[in-house]
């Protein structure tokens, strides 16, 4: 991994002076390979453990090429994760595309080494969301540091290969932080005073 570019450098040391930046994609992405021959889709389910640059986690799969198996080799580069994964002894999976917090999307290579063919194709894997994690927005934060902290996870999430994607992402992050902080604000005002 190169270092000299000063936006890994900082992703690096943020990441190991504050270890829950590192799980902004932690998570189950669950929807389908598309082949491009038009042939059946491929249901698919991939739980994701960011570890910073690396990714681990599992793949499982079912239909007409039905595996499972741990992330070999996975690899988030500026929000482009490249998973590779066995299936079967005869069965490998390369998935390559852009992840954030909502998605996961991109192209794919199948190899059947049993039959000595390759698929190719698309996905687009929505985020499974879990119940903690949609209830968490209606839960009032107690200070303004939870939600600079919930601001950096948002941030983190954001694309960084389309400028006005980004855009509209980190304008998105600043209203939720700002509301946040209004939430705080409210919760701060309306405590009651205790007697001494």
């Amino acid at each position: 991994m190169d270092l000299r570019h000063p936006a890994r450098l900082l992703l690096v040391v943020a990441t190991a002076l504050h270890p829950a930046l590192a799980a902004a994609l932690d998570g189950t992405f669950v929807g389908a390979l598309e082949p491009d021959n038009h042939g059946p889709k491929i249901p698919i389910v991939v739980e994701m453990k960011d570890l910073g640059i690396m990714l681990e986690g599992s793949v499982k799969t079912s239909g007409t090429y039905k595996g499972s198996g741990a992330i070999v080799r996975g690899e988030n580069s500026y929000g482009q994760c490249t998973v590779n994964v066995d299936l079967s002894p005869t069965l490998g999976l390369r998935m390559s595309g852009s992840c954030d917090l909502v998605s996961y999307a991109g192209n794919y290579i199948l190899v059947d080494k049993q039959a000595r063919a390759r698929g190719f194709g698309t996905f687009n894997l929505p985020r499974k969301a879990t119940e903690a994690f949609k209830a968490e927005p209606t839960r009032a934060p107690v200070t303004t540091a939870s939600c600079l902290k919930a601001n950096t996870q948002c941030l983190l999430g954001c694309p960084r290969t389309d400028e006005g994607a980004e855009f509209v992402c980190s304008n998105r992050c600043r209203t939720k932080l700002n509301a946040c902080k209004e939430r705080v604000k409210k919760a701060t005002t309306t405590l009651p005073e205790t007697t001494e």
